[in-house]
């Protein structure tokens, strides 16, 4: 039974949507993690290339997390739930609201061929320039491109085509938002107009009105449909935050919110993200800008192959007796061989790769072996080849005069000291681990504390993101990666043109 409409208590949930799972956690207004949960989610590969959900299981997942909070908290209502969700991802639905499509999930690459073309037009360059996301497969204008052409008949009957976030709000208020920070990683808003760009709908043929309404990540969205409220264990008045998109709540979450601050995450995937006043414009479109709040910018490069690597290995090459290698064995057993593989290079883009180069066609490769390297050799690589892949867009980030100071790091990859100090000695930097729990809903809870009022600045935010511990640079290890970063740095360029006829193989499969 929850307490009393007038009372409140002094929590706030704050919730992810995610690739792999959805997550919510109560956070109270003293910077406290009270308790957290987290409930999987199944990813399909229907096709080559396709990577899809379903969103009612994705709802459910929500809405499960969220109830399992409230009712460890002893069914005390929260001040608000304030979201955060996975960037990228589009469906269609009907007048009704009722899904036309599955989701249709960042790393869903269908849309390389429209994502090429357009590439190449000169129109390419004015949207990077306006909405801040590299044209690519991930873009919910590319995988629009891909719908038009190659699904007409669904394209011109969906009602409108949004995110996951979006779907949620629409099974729970029946309205259909988009926060500006999701709508400036669509490759559809103009980033500093604060509205759908027009040359970008017009290229794919859509009015605005077929997509969702752009809002304030600091919205206040009241009267919860009753019987969600009651599924979840929550009042109906209960104050519900769009919030922003992951990567830069993870920014927020890791107390990221200071010019020359970088913060990096390896989860799934992988990512490094600075917070700026305004655009990054990279005459190479090699960086991404995404907004947080209007006039507050995270820009940076993200990358598809970071955890899930891991994963590759482990299901491949390690079932030894029935059994599977946990993360921690495999990372223990990479740690057994010595910094730099013995000189064995791994491109880790076996998902195709977002930053620096954009290109859904790369592939991964071992580089250097040698018939004395052994498994743990490999595994090594493996996690080096992850490092050099998020430095190689640290160094684009940085310049003169844009220095950088401070790097927080988040992610499940944390819970390896010995791979942060990998990360510590490739970055050549000072390294701090902050916060805890899930730094996407960390942030998202400190949003949903600005919605409220309760925090008025990013400045008095820090104060809840603890750091947990630091990690210095070896001089050793850091000159030893600092040298197989210049190789590994070549190897794309050398590799691409392979690489392209290799995939184009395999594409037809």
């Amino acid at each position: 039974m929850n307490t009393s409409k007038k009372q409140p208590a002094d929590y706030i949930i704050g919730a992810d949507i995610g690739t792999s799972s959805s997550k919510a956690l109560a956070y109270s207004l003293k910077g406290e993690i009270l308790c957290q949960h987290q409930i999987t989610c199944t990813t399909k590969h229907p096709r080559p290339s396709f990577s899809e959900q379903d969103p009612d299981e994705i709802l459910k997942a929500v809405t499960g997390a969220i109830h399992a909070v409230v009712k460890e908290m002893k069914g005390r209502n929260p001040r608000c739930v304030s979201f955060s969700s996975a960037m990228h991802s589009l469906m269609a639905v009907n007048g009704k609201g009722e899904p036309l499509s599955p989701l249709i999930i960042w790393s869903d690459g269908r849309s390389q061929k429209e994502a090429e073309k357009l590439k190449a037009q000169k129109a390419a360059t004015a949207i990077y320039t306006h909405t801040g996301t590299p044209i690519h497969p991930m873009s919910p204008l590319c995988k629009l491109l891909w719908w038009k052409e190659e699904n007409r008949k669904s394209f011109k009957e969906a009602s409108r085509f949004i995110g996951i976030k979006g779907y949620v709000f629409s099974q729970l208020f029946g309205e259909y938002p988009i926060d500006y920070s999701l709508a400036s990683a669509t490759g559809l808003f103009d980033h500093t107009a604060l509205r759908w760009y027009d040359p970008a709908l017009d290229l794919i043929g859509i009015k605005k009105e077929r997509l969702a309404d752009p809002v304030s990540p600091l919205q206040l969205f009241k009267g919860l449909k009753k019987d969600y409220a009651k599924q979840m264990g929550l009042e109906p008045d209960t104050p519900f935050v769009p919030g922003a998109g992951d990567g830069c709540l993870a920014n927020l979450g890791t107390g990221v919110t200071m010019k020359g601050e970088l913060a990096a995450t390896i989860g799934t995937s992988g990512a490094v993200r600075l917070f700026i006043d305004k655009p990054i414009t990279d005459k190479k479109q090699r960086l991404f800008n995404y907004l947080l709040l209007e006039k507050e910018f995270i820009s940076g490069g993200a990358i598809n192959n970071g955890g899930v690597m891991l994963d590759w290995f482990r299901t491949h090459f390690m079932k030894e007796g029935g059994g599977q290698t946990s993360y921690d064995d495999f990372v223990h057993e990479a740690m057994g061989s010595e910094a730099g593989s013995r000189g064995l290079l791994f491109l880790p883009y076996l998902l195709g790769e977002r930053a620096p180069m954009w290109d859904a066609r790369a592939r991964g490769a071992f580089i250097g072996i040698h018939y004395k390297h052994e498994r743990k050799h490999f595994m090594r690589a493996v996690l080096e080849g992850i490092c050099f892949s998020l430095f190689d867009s640290v160094r684009i980030l940085e310049t003169p005069k844009r220095p950088i100071s401070n790097v927080y790091v988040s992610g499940g990859f944390t819970r390896s000291p010995a791979w942060v100090q990998m990360l510590t000695d490739t970055f050549n930097k000072e390294v701090k681990v902050s916060g805890r729990g899930d730094a996407s809903s960390v942030g998202a809870a400190l949003l949903g504390m600005r919605a409220l009022g309760i925090i008025s600045s990013w400045d008095q935010a820090d104060k809840f993101i603890p750091v947990t511990k630091t990690f210095t640079p070896r001089e050793k290890e850091a000159d030893l990666y600092h040298r197989n970063f210049e190789v590994f740095s070549r190897m794309y360029e050398t590799l691409m043109p392979t690489m392209h006829e290799i995939a184009g193989w395999q594409h037809e499969r």
